[in-house]
């Protein structure tokens, strides 16, 4: 089974936007993130977002790319300041190849976790937009990869 974890795209300031959906940038680093998982094949059962503006709104751009919009399903236990133990529990009920888009600090807390056993050890780090590829081999997680929209050549 893959679990592939995603930081939103770049958000509006509060300032300038109170809700903070993706600025243009955002949009586009997405959209590019979104076209390198569909040209590397990924597959996903279920992708789950938080209920914040910013994460479903990356969420929706790489489902239109994946073709998979019926996939789409909120998980409170991603949105901002939740619990991260709520979402250890949750990924743990996850059985079908996912990809969860999040926000700091849980993407990087949960991937401590699931690679380490421990939140506060530090394992990888989550630019905007970034997603790592985890594999679950018996009963332990692998990194198999990670990648940030910079370091995907047009």
């Amino acid at each position: 089974m893959y679990l592939y974890l995603m930081r939103h795209g770049e958000a509006y300031s509060k300032v300038e936007d109170p809700a903070r959906d993706l600025n243009e940038r955002g949009k586009a680093e997405v959209a590019k993130m979104a076209m390198h998982l569909k040209s590397i094949h990924i597959s996903c059962h279920k992708i789950f977002h938080s209920e914040i503006l910013r994460a479903r709104h990356t969420a929706q751009i790489v489902a239109e790319k994946l073709d998979c919009l019926q996939k789409l399903t909120v998980l409170p236990s991603l949105n901002v300041d939740d619990d991260v133990y709520s979402l250890i529990v949750d990924v743990e009920e996850i059985k079908e190849n996912s990809l969860l888009v999040g926000h700091l600090p849980n993407m990087e807390l949960l991937s401590n976790y699931l690679l380490t056993g421990n939140i506060n050890k530090s394992t990888v780090g989550f630019t905007t937009a970034t997603v790592i590829c985890l594999e679950k081999k018996e009963d332990r997680w692998i990194l198999k990869w990670g990648i940030d929209p910079v370091s995907i050549k047009n």
